[in-house]
């Protein structure tokens, strides 16, 4: 148990330092990794979504990270309505305790679908460094942008007008 701790704290401190203003990548147009992820009321999705209809943001946070919370505040408070027909969005907590994440979801009224990267193995995969983090991935399943820090409702207003 105190080792989970431990890899927790150190994951933490890993990722504290990154939170930051948002930094576009170069697309990199390479196949997104194939992975499971499971939501907390027990669903689980395949990553990433080949042939879809809509692309697929990725949003990467934790709660101890504030660029985070007021990313996924922002976002909330227009998802679905603005973006739900030209771009799917999932938020993906990072190594957190699901009790936590519950906490959360309540606290701030969440209506984006959450779901739990237990022990970072997806963060890792997708090479998330910092917090926020997001990842745009195309209807080819091809990972279209990554975006380093806070990403703001004009920020995904614009992600669902740029061809990815």
């Amino acid at each position: 148990m105190r080792i989970r701790h431990l890899a927790t704290l150190a994951f933490v401190l890993l990722f504290q330092t990154g939170c930051s203003d948002p930094t576009p990548s170069s697309p990199r147009h390479a196949i997104a990794p194939a992975l499971n992820l499971a939501q907390l009321d027990g669903s689980a999705i395949t990553l990433p979504t080949r042939d879809a209809d809509t692309p697929l943001l990725l949003l990467f946070w934790a709660d101890w990270c504030p660029p985070c919370l007021a990313e996924l505040n922002a976002i909330n408070q227009h998802y679905p309505h603005d973006t739900h027909e030209k771009l799917r969005i999932i938020t993906i907590n990072i190594a957190q305790p699901e009790p936590i994440v519950r906490q959360l979801i309540e606290r701030l009224q969440l209506k984006l679908p959450v779901y739990l990267d237990s022990h970072g193995d997806i963060a890792q995969a997708y090479g998330i460094k910092t917090l926020p983090a997001s990842i745009l991935i195309n209807q080819e399943g091809k990972i279209a942008r990554r975006i380093s820090g806070q990403l703001t409702p004009e920020a995904l207003q614009d992600l669902t007008r740029t061809p990815s």
